[in-house]
């Protein structure tokens, strides 16, 4: 594995020994989970130490913690010795030690935050994208439902539409209109073909 190409998203990252002192993982296990993959970004830095992203800690469900702070009882009994005459590291040295610890305690509070926040900020910026998508479904529904609604369906344009007819029908005149009126039998004065009979006495040429 190969340095990650430098970017202002990349992870910081610990060495083994500071993810040791971090955590409550042995030294070897960690070697033997570096080996088996888990920690699929960790690389070797310029000086060869292999650097382990805090990301692939997390995800590996490895919780960080602070550095203890120095033992107080341990700097009362080195104060002692050094007071009484026994070999001591000196107040110098001590103030070194307990400088150098809160420093070790700083920086891996600094990480773990600094892991923290990249973490969130992954995790905002998947929800709003997220989010835009939806609102991006919700526009192109919204679009396909309106341009359905402008589009006769194919069912109305298959279906023939009657054509008006050009002229009126003409009917048959019916029979009883053109045949002649036959009076009633009995009817005197009139024949069965409807004209006068003729009477001896009313046809006569008048003299």
């Amino acid at each position: 594995m190969t340095d990650p190409p430098q970017s202002p998203s990349t992870r910081p990252a610990l060495t083994q020994r500071e993810v040791v002192n971090s955590t409550d993982i042995p030294l070897t296990t960690l070697r033997r989970w570096r080996a088996q993959e888990r920690f699929p970004n960790a690389y070797k830095d310029s000086s060869g130490t292999w650097r382990i992203p805090l990301g692939d800690l997390l995800d590996a469900g490895i919780r960080l913690h602070a550095p203890a702070p120095p033992d107080p009882g341990h700097q009362e009994a080195t104060a002692e010795a050094t007071a009484a005459g026994a070999p001591g590291h000196g107040g110098q040295d001590d103030d070194v030690a307990a400088l150098r610890a809160e420093t070790l305690r700083l920086e891996a509070e600094l990480r773990i935050a600094e892991a923290e926040r990249a973490q969130a900020l992954a995790e905002a910026r998947a929800d709003h994208l997220e989010r835009e998508l939806a609102a991006r479904d919700t526009h192109i529904g919204d679009l396909q439902r309106m341009l359905q609604a402008l589009t006769p369906a194919p069912e109305r344009a298959a279906i023939p539409q009657p054509a008006a007819p050009a002229h009126p029908p003409t009917t048959a005149p019916a029979a009883a209109d053109s045949a002649p009126a036959v009076p009633p039998a009995g009817v005197p004065g009139k024949d069965a073909g409807g004209r006068r009979r003729r009477l001896g006495w009313g046809w006569g040429s008048r003299s």
